[in-house]
């Protein structure tokens, strides 16, 4: 076979591998008893034969013993037995010196070392499974380790070399370790980056264990730890050395990103590795990080970058209060709304808004933060946001962090200026009060505006506690008007409460909106404590009245019936008279509902969950 024409020395994948060359004439003469033969010979195929002469001839045959061992010279004492070099390591060869000592092996250890089987053969000489007796493994890992020890580097880069060093690695001592690192200590960023070094090099840091070691690993890989951090292989190396050491010894890596912190934190690997930092670091070196992060200028191109906005989200996750409090006052400063209506940036307003939820039961400084942000957020364009394909995502939550049923504190002046000025008068739920004040005549013109008004609704009509007296079911349409289903139970009775209702509103589950969770609107305590005309039915289908006076009503539960039994039925009788001007007697009947009944229907479970209620047959 021919070599290809007009070969290019650049495409080195394209060479063919030279096959082997025509066996010589089957003439039985020696070598060196041929004559010189000449370009014109008549040799099969030109085959130009070297020359020997008998001097060479016979120094060459001395090097030889039976069995095909060869002899070198140890000074005055003999000589030592060992294995020639091998034309081609396959399984029959490696076969045939399996049972040979790694002693008479030394010349080929190396070259075994760098071989797809011969790797194996080596590395199953140090192996328990395979050498059961723990000296001959140390033995054998002494004689495989002086071979290769000079050859570290060429090795450690091998495909197959570097799974020998692994499995080295385990059997080193501090010493051998130490003869690695000084003999590798020049080429520590080239095996860093290289796929098969990499691997070798973390064995090798997970085994290092004093100083001066950690030492020729940061003299080594200082001056390129932003390459490091930048490469497929390299950052690995960097992670490994995160993982192993603690904060105050990775400092020369610190440096080295906060110098160059943008060019980090705008890397795919970068800012993986940037984020590992900000997890492995003391009080003071997070306060040089986030120092240098939030600086405007820096801010300003990492929160609306693919990679950058990441260091930010988790910037914000670490819940540090002087923190969280830089980050909002760069978003004022670069304009909430824009934010808002940025493809990444939008996700670093939704993670600030979603931690300062999760974080304002532990501290009202949260809460006094996130009620700022929604504030921002509200007063800007809502009509463009909410339409806006990355806005929509940042109203949606804001409408569902906007109010904490985990967080019980006095309304503080930050959510008071996003409700309704006669909030007090209103006993609808905070949540609700407020989506009424600021999404009212938001026009809905997008698929992405869709998505807000199904929430609203969602919520307008029971997916969160209620004390609502209002209509069951009320939607927000495509013009921002919230129309009030006219088919829907409308109670008319007065909104006056008493002190009893408002000191016990605390204690009455009910009462408190809670995320995600409800009863009906219709059944707020105020309202079922003045007895009133029901237009529709909530029990069943018969007109009554309620009566629910505290002095009269409260009881203990039957023990057979499991209802609230009151004290004075005939005065709590007359209270509805009072104010329906019906003539009440003792042969009044009365229905009461169940101290507590779990039902699939909404309206009677919420009213059978009031276990207070009791109403008197039209």
């Amino acid at each position: 076979m021919s070599h290809r024409p007009n070969l290019s020395i650049n495409s080195i994948n394209s060479i063919i591998e030279p096959t082997t060359p025509p066996a010589a004439p089957a003439s039985r003469s020696n070598l060196w008893e041929e004559k010189t033969p000449s370009a014109t010979s008549a040799a099969p195929n030109n085959l130009l034969l070297p020359t020997f002469n008998l001097d060479s001839a016979s120094s060459y045959n001395k090097n030889f013993g039976t069995n095909g061992l060869a002899t070198s010279a140890t000074g005055s004492t003999g000589f030592s037995p060992s294995l020639s070099h091998p034309t081609k390591i396959d399984k029959e060869y490696l076969l045939s010196i399996n049972k040979v000592p790694l002693t008479q092996l030394r010349p080929q250890i190396l070259s075994l070392a760098k071989d797809q089987y011969g790797c194996r053969f080596l590395q199953k000489k140090i192996d328990e499974h395979v050498v059961s007796n723990a000296q001959q493994r140390r033995a054998n890992f002494d004689v495989i380790f002086s071979q290769v020890s000079p050859n570290m580097y060429e090795l450690i880069i091998d495909p197959f070399g570097n799974y020998l060093v692994q499995k080295l690695i385990a059997y080193c001592s501090e010493q051998n370790i130490t003869l690695i690192l000084e003999s590798l200590s020049y080429n520590l960023f080239q095996i860093s980056i290289n796929q098969h070094g990499t691997r070798a090099l973390q064995k090798i840091i997970d085994a290092v264990s004093n100083k001066y070691q950690l030492t020729l690993i940061v003299n080594g890989l200082s001056p390129y730890i932003i390459e490091l951090i930048k490469d497929l292989n390299g950052n690995h190396v960097i992670q490994k050395i995160l993982n192993k050491y603690p904060a105050d010894d990775c400092q020369f890596i610190y440096d080295s990103i906060i110098k160059d912190l943008l060019v980090v934190a705008t890397h795919k690997h970068g800012c993986c590795v940037l984020q590992k930092c900000l997890n492995h670091v003391t009080t003071e070196q997070l306060s040089q990080f986030s120092a240098r992060i939030l600086t405007f200028e820096i801010f300003i191109k990492l929160i609306n970058d693919q990679f950058g906005n990441y260091v930010l989200q988790y910037l914000i996750s670490i819940n540090s209060l002087p923190i969280n409090r830089a980050v909002f006052n760069n978003f004022v400063r670069f304009g909430v709304s824009n934010l808002c209506k940025l493809k990444f940036s939008s996700n670093v307003v939704e993670k600030f808004l979603k931690n300062c939820f999760n974080n304002e039961p532990i501290s009202d400084a949260f809460s006094c933060l996130k009620y700022d942000l929604c504030y921002q957020i509200l007063i800007s364009d809502l009509n463009k946001m909410i339409n806006d394909p990355y806005g929509n995502y940042v109203v949606q939550t804001l409408i569902e962090v906007i109010v904490n049923a985990n967080f019980k504190e006095p309304l503080m002046e930050n959510v008071m200026v996003l409700l309704p000025l006669n909030y007090r008068q209103n006993m609808e739920p905070l949540q609700i009060q407020i989506i009424k004040k600021w999404f009212q005549n938001c026009k809905i013109v997008s698929s992405f505006g869709k998505r807000i008004q199904s929430k609203i609704n969602v919520i307008l009509n029971g997916s969160g506690l209620s004390r609502s007296s209002t209509s069951v079911s009320t939607n927000m349409n495509s013009d921002g008007e919230f129309i009030v289903n006219p088919d829907t139970f409308v109670p008319q009775s007065s909104r006056r409460s008493n002190s009893f209702n408002n000191s016990q509103n605390a204690q009455m589950p009910y009462v408190h909106h809670q995320r995600g969770f409800s009863y009906p609107q219709m059944v707020s305590q105020p309202q079922l404590n003045q007895p009133g005309f029901m237009q529709r039915p909530l029990y069943n289908s018969t007109n009554r009245y309620v009566a629910h006076n505290p002095e009269y009503i409260l009881g203990e539960p039957y023990q057979d019936e499991g209802m609230l039994k009151p004290s004075l039925k005939y005065d709590a009788a007359q209270n509805i008279s009072r104010f329906s001007g019906m003539q009440i007697s003792n042969d009044t009947p009365f229905v009461g509902t169940t101290y507590y009944k779990p039902n699939s229907n909404q309206y009677q479970s919420a009213v059978q969950h009031g276990a207070q209620q009791w109403y008197v047959e039209k």
